[in-house]
């Protein structure tokens, strides 16, 4: 399969397209990565404080059990967080290139004497 030439138009509203698509699902990730560590927090708080509250007698085997299950909550809230790191940076990089393609971070382009945007802090 070939290439497919576009003008100079067309590459400049796929990118722009792209960019804006690219920025919004960033936003939409953040937003995600927030409600998992609200919700993380939220449940151990609450686990905590009940069993906080409740006289509890535990087993040997009730407190292995209970290791067990609040290290594999712990484990697959930071994996849910790391894949939704890794996709944000991922989208972070592609906005970047499409950023520094548009000479966004160059002085004076735009705005004379800075640049348009400062460049994003987590690449």
């Amino acid at each position: 399969m070939g290439n497919i030439e576009f003008s100079e138009e067309n590459r400049f509203e796929i990118l722009s397209s792209l960019r804006s698509g690219m920025l919004s699902e960033m936003q939409e990730f953040r937003a995600a990565m927030w409600k998992v560590t609200i919700t993380t927090n939220a449940v151990v708080i609450a686990l905590v404080s009940w069993l906080f509250t409740k006289d509890f007698d535990f087993t040997l085997i009730h407190k292995v059990l209970l290791s067990l299950g609040i290290t594999a909550f712990f484990a697959t809230c930071l994996f849910i967080l790391s894949a939704l790191k890794q996709h944000f940076t991922d989208h972070a990089v592609v906005a970047n290139r499409i950023n520094k393609l548009f000479g966004v971070y160059e002085e004076g382009r735009y705005i004379e004497g800075s640049a348009l945007i400062d460049r994003m802090p987590w690449l």
